[in-house]
Order: structure tokens, then sequence, then C-alpha cells
């Protein structure tokens, strides 16, 4: 013989309060008897009750109506708004690097830290925007678990950089639940089974085969639209937009001028009706046909339409669901299906109008068949009867707590609710450690702390172990972790040497490590605000540093010289470092077995740096004596080199200091010059006397020449005496002299 009992069920509306008196037996629900309330004041407002007392006296009609038909009541299945509830999605993080494979102590800790950012998120966001209120934790979804920021199935064994999760925690007002305890007890009556409206009607709508695909189901009532979103087996969302029916019937009664009774007689009859004669605030008779009603109205209707549609996709991660059901009254609202339909862009049979035909398990009075407001209260009596939440009284560490009871409550529910959630039960964080990289600072987290000591009953006791009423439960904070240990080569990484060949000569190079300009190896241990220095040598210069070869960077520096004060470089002379055949720079990269060759600088001369410089150093000519060709040369600049006139053929270091002198005079020639050239004969025959000419005339030693002019020597004697010879040297023969003038 199957179980067979009797409920009372209330469904406690904005504007109505839906009473019903059911049967169940054997599984099935047969509906024996209902009732509806409407408030008699705005006792209530967008789900929440504001005036217990006239909720009281409402309640009190109808269970007094059922009382003389089906005898006394005590007890009664009720639920609380989904409005009400409040869901925080959140993510969080925590560094795993040197880390053992993960364990689920370690993953329960990081949903732990979820859910502490998450009750912190909304106890600051009513800190913002309400007077301070209590929550009572209902529940948490682990979403998605993530490795190095990349989604995975499940952290467990799992190794990294870091460790994420992101969840979805609901949460109660406390409120709630005490004024709806409130006001049954001051209608003579106490809570059996409570639920939560949106999960009465996502477990009864949907079947659990279908709870992992994204659906919508959206309540519009008298006050409110009350929005649930399930996806991936849960309810991922909760929403009100404080819009419904009442808002359509207010509408209707602008356009009318009657009161709201008769405003919602016409709202209800819009579809059935032709026309309708109705009596205005002063007492005349009108008559409107439903067609030019429903043309002023659509606009309206269209905005309600566009609200709630706008609120589903931003529930929804900004983006339409796959299939929406619609349940309540206000689901009749002419239009509003089709404007839905259209404004989430869904395929007609994916917007569902529900009703207690679709219900299966079910049997209930005929006329209410087809009307869709009655689906919430009999959701809330079969998810109050078979799934109810209830409070379960708990001692905690020596403190009374009543816990609301979802399905199996165990220790680590317990743990977190809104009240111990606060408190962090795992150990601390073991201290850091600041440590400076090559002036980057970095901060090294200590271990993580152990997870709390946990005794039920005064046995010890693991987070999914099952309580229940009146149980007593020790919990003893975790160990804190252990200071940050480091090693410079947790900092640095792992280091490798790299060798090369200079001239033929094997080298390895070897990274330069200082802790605290001390040099340090890989395995030192680090203290807090320890500062390394790490340089892995790339360049010539760091490389020929690192081997003690600094004296072959001055053979490749630059060939350099000042000049008159000022700085001079002679590139063809500057020293080379030659990599694998090619000529590089000392800021060049090399790389590893790579050969080098040094080629020193090397000295020039000082005509070489003359030709470099394009220096005019002298000037010549070329002209005929005694008609013989001679060319003459003038030095127009001198080189000095510490107080030195430097030769054609002296050497110039790099670093020499050189000065150049210009001469005052520098291009001209005279006949005087030619002597310091030319090789000229003087007979020996006595006195003698010399005559010049240049070009045929008579000239003199001062006198200027020019580029080919022709110059004669001419000597003359009046005795005959030997003399000797005298020569001059270079030498040029003096011809075409007279022959008394001719030396023999």
């Amino acid at each position: 013989m199957g179980e067979k009992k009797q409920f009372f069920v209330l469904d406690i509306g904005t504007r109505s309060v839906i009473g019903l008196f059911i049967l169940f037996e054997e599984g099935e629900y047969n509906c024996v008897d209902y009732f509806v309330k409407e408030h008699d004041d705005r006792a209530m407002m967008d789900g929440q009750i504001h005036n217990i007392q006239s909720v009281a006296e409402t309640v009190i009609v109808i269970k007094q109506y059922f009382e003389k038909k089906h005898g006394p009541l005590q007890k009664v299945f009720i639920a609380a708004a989904g409005r009400s509830l409040r869901t925080e999605r959140i993510m969080t993080s925590m560094d795993i690097r040197n880390y053992p494979p993960l364990t689920a102590d370690n993953i329960q800790y990081l949903e732990w830290q979820a859910l502490h950012k998450a009750q912190s998120t909304i106890t600051n966001k009513t800190h913002q925007t309400e007077i301070q209120t209590d929550y009572t934790f209902v529940g948490y979804t682990p979403l998605y678990y993530f490795i190095d920021r990349q989604p995975i199935g499940s952290l467990l064994h799992q190794q990294g950089a870091q460790a994420s999760v992101e969840i979805i925690a609901t949460f109660l007002p406390k409120l709630v639940i005490t004024s709806l305890e409130a006001t049954v007890q001051r209608a003579g009556l106490t809570i059996d089974g409570l639920t939560l409206e949106p999960i009465a009607c996502v477990q009864t709508l949907i079947p659990p085969s279908l709870r992992h695909l994204n659906i919508a189901v959206l309540d519009i009532g008298a006050g409110t639209s009350d929005i649930a979103i399930t996806n991936e087996g849960t309810i991922t969302a909760y929403g009100m937009v404080p819009q419904a029916g009442d808002e359509v019937t207010e509408f209707i009664q602008q356009l009318t001028l009657t009161d709201f009774h008769e405003a919602e007689r016409i709202k209800r009859h819009l579809v059935d009706h032709e026309s309708f004669t109705f009596e205005t605030l002063n007492n005349t008779q009108q008559h409107i046909y439903s067609k030019d009603l429903m043309n002023r109205l659509f606009p309206f209707i269209e905005q309600l339409a566009h609200s709630l549609s706008k609120k589903i996709q931003q529930l929804n991660n900004k983006k339409s669901p796959l299939a929406l059901l619609i349940i309540g009254g206000g689901s009749l609202t002419p239009g509003i299906q089709e404007l839905l339909r259209d404004q989430l862009d869904l395929p007609p049979h994916q917007v569902m109008l529900k009703t207690l035909n679709s219900l299966k398990h079910l049997s209930f009075p005929e006329e209410l068949a087809s009307h869709p407001m009655y689906v919430t209260p009999f959701a809330i009596a079969i998810a109050a009867n078979e799934t109810p939440l209830r409070f379960v009284p708990i001692t905690i560490n020596g403190e009374t707590e009543r816990l609301l009871k979802i399905m199996t409550l165990t220790v680590k529910d317990v743990l977190l609710t809104a009240k111990y959630l606060t408190r962090n039960w795992y150990g601390k964080i073991g201290s850091p450690k600041v440590i400076t990289v090559n002036k980057q600072q970095m901060t090294i987290p200590g271990s993580h702390g152990k997870p709390p000591y946990i005794y039920l009953n005064g046995k010890k006791a693991k987070l999914k172990d099952v309580i229940h009423a009146h149980d007593e439960i020790s919990v003893v904070r975790g160990m804190s972790g252990e200071p940050a240990t480091i090693r410079v080569s947790d900092c640095v990484g792992e280091t490798e040497n790299k060798s090369i060949y200079i001239h033929d000569a094997k080298y390895t190079i070897m990274p330069l490590i200082k802790v605290n300009q001390v040099t340090a190896s890989t395995q030192q241990l680090l203290e807090d605000g320890d500062h390394i220095e790490y340089i892995i040598p790339s360049t010539i210069t760091e490389i020929f540093h690192s081997l003690d070869l600094t004296h072959l960077l001055e053979h490749v520096k630059p060939f350099q010289l000042i000049i008159n004060g000022k700085q001079t470089i002679i590139p063809p002379h500057n020293g080379k470092v030659i990599c694998n055949g090619n000529s590089i720079s000392l800021t060049s990269h090399v790389n590893h077995l790579d050969r080098l060759e040094i080629i020193e600088q090397h000295p020039l001369t000082l005509l070489e740096f003359i030709k470099y410089k394009s220096l005019q150093y002298k000037v010549s000519m070329t002209i005929s004596v005694n008609n013989k060709e001679v060319t003459l040369y003038k030095q127009l600049l001198h080189i000095i080199r510490e107080k030195e006139k430097l030769g054609e053929e002296s050497l110039i270091h790099s670093g020499d200091v050189l000065e150049i002198i210009k001469e005052e005079e520098q291009a001209r020639f005279y006949f005087h010059d030619v002597i310091k050239f030319a090789q000229v004969q003087i007979p020996y025959h006595g006195k003698l006397q010399c005559t010049l000419f240049k070009n045929g005339k008579k000239s003199s030693l001062l006198e200027e020449i020019q580029e080919g002019d022709s110059l004669k020597i001419h000597w003359s004697t009046k005795n005959y005496t030997l003399v000797r010879k005298k020569h001059i040297t270079p030498s040029t023969n003096l011809n075409n002299v007279p022959n008394d003038s001719r030396p023999y």
C-alpha cells in the first residue's frame, strides 16, 4: 500500500493568495479543493511581505474555508519567492607552482575561497544599496575549473602554475523566511514544508534529463515577473522584473477611467470578447471595441516584453536561452508570448505556455486546467512534499544554529552557511618573502594552511559526513602554512653554460649571480628582502669581462686620434672581432660554440693619414731650367706629435695627439726656390757674374715664377783663372751659356 497523506498549500503572491487542499496517494497528487483570496490592501510589494498582520488575515480566511470542509489544519506547505534570492558568479585562483598534484582538500580550499569572495561581494552590494541584510547560504555549484587559464574537467591530481575555479553561489535573505514564519504563525500554522519558487517550478516543469539545457522559466505574476535560468544541470541565475500583469491592468484603467477590478475584467476577456461596456468614474456607461483597445495597448505590452527579454538575456550571459517556459496569470496578457518570441529570436515551438495539463501525476478541478496561474502553487506542493527545505537545529562550537536543509545536510554545508563562511577555518598561508631580481620585485608566498580539524559528536569527521538534527560539531582552525622557502634557482630558473672558441682556444661562459653584491650559487637559500643580480653574459663585452679577457677589448677599440683638440676615428685601422667569418660589434650576441678571432688595431704612416683625411700636404710646379724639366715642391702644412715634426714615413698610433700647422704663404714659388731643386755647376775661371732669365727676359731671385716658365742661369767671367767646381744638390747642369762662361 503506497503512502497516503493530505496537506495544505499556500502560494502567497503580490496581489493574491492561492490555497490548495491536496490528497497525495501512491505517487498521485489530487487537488481536492482550492481557494483564491486577493489582499485587501498593498500588504505585499514585489513578493516581499510588508504587512505581516494583513497577509496573515488573508491566510486565515483561506484556512477557515478549508477547515469547514476538511477539518482542522495545523501545518502548511509554503514557498519563498525566487525574486528574493541573490546569486553571485565568482572566479578565484591560487598559485600552485612547486605544488605536488592537487588533492581533494586543495580543491575544497579553492572553492572555499571563492565562496568567501561571493559572500564579501554580496555583503558589499548590500551595504551600498540597502540596509544591512543577513543572508542564509542556500548552495553553490562549481561551473568551471582551470589550470593556467585553460578549462579542464577536474583539478584532481593536476599540476601547473595557477589553479582557478568559477562558481555560482546562492543566498536567501533571512528576512524572507522569518516574515513567512511570522505570517503563518499568526494564522495558527507551522511550516511543514518549505521550498523556493524557482526551484519548485524548475523541478516540476523540467525533467532531470533536460536540466543540462539552457532553459529560462518566466513566471509573470501580478506585481512582478520572476525568472530562473537553468544550464548544465543547475539553476545558474535568478532575477525579477518589477513589471507584470498589474501594470497592464493599470494602463487599461488609465485608458478607460474605470476602477481596477473592472479594468482587470476587461484585460482577462480582451481575446474572447468583441467589445465591452463599462462604467467610468463619473458613473456614465461607455462602450469600447476590443480591437481598438488592443491597438492602444500594444505599445505598452511591447515595452513589457522588451523589459522581460532584456532581463532574461542579462541573466543568461547576454544571450537568449534555447527555450522559454512561461507560467503565471500575467502570461495571458494578449500578444506577450509572440513579442517575447520575436525579441528573443526563438522559433515558435521553443516559447511555450505551460498549464496544469502539462504536468504528470496530477489531478485537479476542470476549471483550473488551462490557466497558467495555478502551475506555481502545484509546483510548490510537489517540491515541498518531495524535496522540502527544513530548518535543522545544529550545535556548532557550542552555539545552536537553525540551518536551512535543502537536500542531505553534510558537515561541509554547515561550514558554508553565511555565518560560518565568514570565518576562515583553514590555516593562514605561511609568511611570504619579497625578493628583488635585477631590480624587479617578486613575492613568494608561504605554503597553504592546513584544513580545519572537524569533530562530529566527539569523533573526527570529514566534510562529506551527513549530519542530523541536534548533532554537535566542533571545528578547530587548521595549522598555518610554513614560511616561504626559496633558493636562487627558483628565482632565476635553470642555468646553462655556454662554450665559445677564441683563436681556437675553448672557453666556458657561466652566468654571473650575486646576492646582495656577493657572488652566490644557484642553490643558496634566500631571505626576505634579498637582492639578486643575475646576468647571463651574451655580448662580446660581457663575455670578455666574465672571462677576464678585458685586455682584448683594448685591441678592438676604435682607432682614435686627437687632432687639434678634436676626436677623430680612423675606421680602416680599427680593431675587429670576427665571428664565424663575419665582422661583429662589441654589443653583438654570441651563441654556443661560436668561433671568434681578434684583429688588433694597426698604426698608419703619415702619408696614409694624409691620404685618408684628404689633406693638401704639398704643392708642386713644373718648370724648365736651362732647357731641362724640373719639378718644384713646397710643403703646405706640418704635423707635430709631442713637439716632434713627423716625416712622411712616421708611424701614427691610436691615442696619438696631433697638431696640424699650416704655412701662412702656401702656393707661391720664387726664382730662388729653384736653387733647392737644381744642381748648378759654377765655372772656376776667376771672378764670376750670374745673370737670371725668365722666359727670355732678365729676372731676379725674388721674382715669382709660374707653372711652365722657362728659366736660365747665365754665368760670365773676365779672366780665365782656374777655379774649383761647386755642386749644389740636387744638381742640374747648366747649358747654353756663353763660351767664355762655361766651366772646364
